[in-house]
């Protein structure tokens, strides 16, 4: 993108300020979007499999709204997984992180952080999962499906990596003579890639 000497000198709104922060901002956002593509995608990952299927048993047999009982059978099949090829004792991996679209963040939300169980007639029942999980809302993820994620330090899940270490845009800008202005341009240099599936449990939420 470009800047006109005018735009210099009428520079009464801080365009020349916001415009290379827009662009930031908007690199940073491409990041995130990448992230999510890749969470919901139905592309195969690294053993020419989809990253959610029943081989890797960390897809929900059928679609359900988030309940102390669908979140439990999900804890349960993520603490299940087992290691390369499925051989080996139950790898334990714990979630940390509830991850939802906005359209069932309050109901998320709600569940993670009453004291009663939500989905009990009973209000003294106590809810189990209060403040276990972190919750991560994002516009970018649609309909009502919700998934489960490990710390990274647990178990790998979907990274994203740097080019020799460049981690955040780079803007760079030159005189543009053939119109008496200034030139910009910003990179980001990242990639998004599934590593790991046991790491990670979806369910297709309900219509």
């Amino acid at each position: 993108f470009g800047l006109t000497f005018e735009s210099f000198i009428n520079d009464d709104l801080d365009v020349i300020t916001k415009i290379p922060l827009r662009y930031t901002r908007g690199a940073y956002q491409t990041v995130n979007e990448l992230v999510y593509e890749t969470l919901t995608s139905s592309n195969n990952i690294y053993d020419n499999k989809a990253l959610f299927c029943e081989q890797h048993k960390n897809l929900a047999t059928k679609g359900g709204a988030l309940s102390t009982d669908t979140l439990s059978i999900a804890i349960a099949a993520m603490k299940k997984q087992k290691g390369t090829a499925s051989k080996g004792p139950a790898l334990n991996i714990t979630p940390q992180f509830l991850i939802c679209g906005v359209d069932i963040e309050a109901q998320a939300a709600q569940l993670l952080k009453s004291t009663s169980d939500p989905q009990a007639n009973n209000s003294g029942v106590a809810n189990i999962y209060q403040n276990t999980l972190t919750l991560v809302a994002d516009a970018a993820l649609e309909g009502k499906a919700w998934y489960l994620a490990a710390n990274s330090l647990d178990c790998d899940t979907i990274e994203v990596t740097y080019l020799n270490g460049y981690d955040t845009p780079i803007l760079e800008s030159k005189d543009d003579f053939e119109r008496l202005g200034r030139k910009y341009r910003i990179w980001y240099p990242v990639g998004v890639a599934a590593l790991d599936y046991r790491g990670l449990y979806k369910n297709p939420g309900v219509a």
